[in-house]
């Protein structure tokens, strides 16, 4: 990856001069990006972060009792008019 800031000129070439330049490897064109010289004298570094926490706002109940379930089920299945299922004795 080339970072951005880094980048002089992008040159598109899309015509014969890039195939007798690259051949077959440049039958859809070429694109050419120039990077920016360096400066002589102090050195210059850039940091660049992007940081995201995320916390829920709803936790939501696991049902681990599978009586519980299978009750919750049907309770939803006769608000849809679906036919409940059987369980128990």
């Amino acid at each position: 990856m080339v970072n951005p800031n880094d980048i002089e000129s992008v040159t598109v070439l899309k015509d014969a001069s890039s195939a007798a330049i690259y051949g077959s490897r440049a039958a859809f064109g070429v694109v050419l990006i120039t990077t920016k010289s360096p400066k002589s004298g102090q050195a210059t570094i850039t940091f660049n972060s992007n940081v995201s926490i995320n916390n829920r706002i709803v936790e939501p109940k696991v049902i681990t009792n599978e009586y519980q379930w299978a009750d919750n089920f049907n309770k939803a299945a006769k608000l849809r008019m679906v036919v409940p299922m059987k369980f128990g004795k």
